[in-house]
């Protein structure tokens, strides 16, 4: 972990990408939010102010603003306490097969457009 907060503090911009299971992160996304926590403690907490993040979730689910509510309020008081301002929140949904986000080309160019934006960010 040592390392991953080395990188953490190094950066300006974080992209937390984990697809939505029950509501929620993956258990490894959840392991590794959890372990932000560091960052949390008074002593380390200007390590993470004034960074920003954006969030990418591929789900399964057709109603994304139904589905996603409960992951969009957890990452906003999760990153809000740790100073991180969430530029962005996407979702992409009704993906579930393995490559059947192929078969949405518009995801694949939103995902092309974040890529291409992160500089200006």
């Amino acid at each position: 972990m040592t390392e991953v907060r080395n990188q953490i503090n190094a950066v300006e911009l974080m992209i937390l990408a984990s697809p939505l299971y029950w509501c929620g992160v993956t258990g490894l996304m959840k392991t590794f939010l959890d372990r932000l926590f560091f960052y949390y403690h008074l002593q380390n907490r200007e390590l993470t102010a004034g960074k920003k993040a954006i969030i990418i979730t591929p789900m399964n689910q057709k109603k994304v603003d139904d589905e996603s509510k409960i992951l969009v309020e957890f990452y906003n008081r999760l990153l809000g306490c740790l100073g991180v301002k969430i530029l962005n929140m996407f979702s992409f949904s009704d993906i579930m097969e393995k490559g059947s986000v192929l078969k949405q080309p518009e995801y694949l160019k939103q995902a092309y457009d974040i890529g291409l934006n992160l500089k200006a960010l």
